[in-house]
């Protein structure tokens, strides 16, 4: 699957311009993440921008007044991401990521790991990752077919 490509600041927010409803529609984990940081960077700069000006002593209330103008620039030079697309942004995070949980618990096994050990990893029993591995080879196995490699995915399910 391929997703659309978006760009990001040097510290990995989404600029101004960015068409917001398209990261977070279809941007792989990186851009999620992206959409994800940019509203809450946004939200601290609003807040450190509600309160320049103020603080306990003249010198503090001077060098947040003279450092507002830096601020309002990172503000403008932000994507503005809206809570339900931060929210939208997370779901699909978390979405992407737990459906390749999978790999990572068959390259683990691979590796030597116990199943104990997985599950404790992901906070939950033995069992009950065994049992959530099983479900997803098995969904991997309807809607993926002939690309998924079938056998592998099964090697490891004994301990």
């Amino acid at each position: 699957m391929s997703y659309p490509h978006f760009e990001t600041t040097d510290q990995g927010y989404l600029p101004a311009g960015t068409d917001v409803l398209a990261v977070v529609s279809g941007g792989d984990e990186r851009a999620l993440q992206a959409a994800w940081s940019t509203y809450h960077h946004r939200q601290f700069l609003r807040e450190v921008v509600a309160r320049a000006g103020r603080g306990d002593t003249e010198a503090e209330q001077q060098r947040s007044a003279n450092a507002l103008p830096e601020f309002l620039a990172e503000l403008d030079s932000l994507a503005e991401v809206t809570a339900l697309q931060a929210l939208t942004a997370n779901r699909r995070m978390v979405d992407l990521l737990t459906g390749r949980r999978w790999t990572l618990m068959r390259d683990a096994r691979e590796s030597g790991e116990s199943w104990a050990a997985i599950g404790a990893a992901l906070g939950m029993s033995k069992q009950g990752a065994l049992d959530w591995y099983k479900r997803k080879i098995a969904e991997q196995e309807k809607h993926v077919g002939k690309t998924h490699d079938a056998d592998r995915a099964r090697a490891v399910v004994t301990d």
